[in-house]
């Protein structure tokens, strides 16, 4: 089966999400500007990109399938060691759910889809467990179809 198939991929990777920092700035030894990714949010992309491989090859594609996307992810959190009933589940600790959603589209660039502009809808959430952390992201196919033909209805002059 190649990408043309419209059925959805499961995607499972162990470990806890890691949000995606904010580009660095420095400057270069000639004193020109640059913006760099660090290196946590690199590390944890080249892990994303890695499943995101694997599974391409495991389903035969030659190459990432270019149609819309319909993403959805669920970001698997290990609750920390002091847990409290009433604790806030939405706490800064389990990170912020777009930066999470950003790590995993930029991680599966080029691997299952070529561009996470192809991403046409998304849904996330974040759900927090005792021991267990993951990711669990479903990929969706969307058939290419073709707009209907537009019809004139304006009155010809005659």
């Amino acid at each position: 089966m190649g990408p043309d198939m419209i059925a959805p991929i499961y995607l499972f990777i162990p470990g806890r999400p890691k949000t995606k920092d904010r580009p660095r700035a420095g400057v270069s030894k000639g004193g020109k500007p640059f913006m760099y990714t660090t290196q946590k949010t690199a590390n944890e992309e080249a892990i994303i990109r890695q499943f995101g491989t694997n599974t391409r090859e495991e389903l035969g594609w030659a190459e990432p399938y270019a149609g819309p996307i319909r993403l959805s992810a669920c970001f698997l959190i290990a609750k920390p060691k002091r847990w409290y009933p009433g604790m806030e589940p939405a706490s800064s600790y389990y990170g912020d759910i777009d930066n999470l959603l950003k790590t995993l589209k930029d991680g599966l660039n080029g691997t299952l889809y070529r561009d996470d502009g192809q991403v046409i809808c998304y849904g996330s959430v974040r759900k927090a467990f005792w021991d267990y952390a993951g990711l669990l992201a479903i990929i969706e196919l969307l058939p290419l179809v073709e707009p209907p033909p537009r019809v004139d209805k304006r009155k010809k002059a005659g």
